[in-house]
């Protein structure tokens, strides 16, 4: 189950799971979105309105990696006030904020996927 927030260190388990065929399910982002009804689960090359796993699907591809393993996302649209520019230090130009509820209910719906998954059913 992977919850990692920043990038790299994201792409890096995603490429290490892949390449040594680990089971793996991964969260997207979860900041600018409040609508809790816009949660999905889908493979990463499914996935939309998400620029985090656009960057994510990108880097993969890039390493000739498949993208048909699951993610949660939202394919809510990003509230446009919810982003704040930083001034690039700690590597990021940006970030959304995030309401307290999204996170927790990206983690349920993967705890779900892998109790599911290991009972063999759904």
């Amino acid at each position: 189950l992977d919850c990692i927030d920043s990038l790299q260190p994201k792409i890096q388990l995603i490429t290490t799971c892949l390449q040594t065929g680990q089971p793996l399910i991964s969260s997207m982002g979860a900041g600018g979105r409040y609508n809790p009804e816009f949660v999905r689960i889908a493979p990463l090359g499914e996935t939309h309105h998400c620029p985090f796993a656009q960057q994510v699907r990108k880097s993969v591809r890039r390493q000739g990696l498949r993208t048909d393993f699951p993610v949660v996302f939202s394919d809510e649209a990003t509230l446009p006030d919810s982003m704040e520019k930083t001034d690039g230090t700690r590597y990021k130009k940006s970030y959304y904020g995030t309401i307290s509820y999204m996170p927790a209910l990206f983690g349920l719906y993967m705890a779900s996927y892998v109790i599911r998954k290991t009972m063999g059913v759904g």
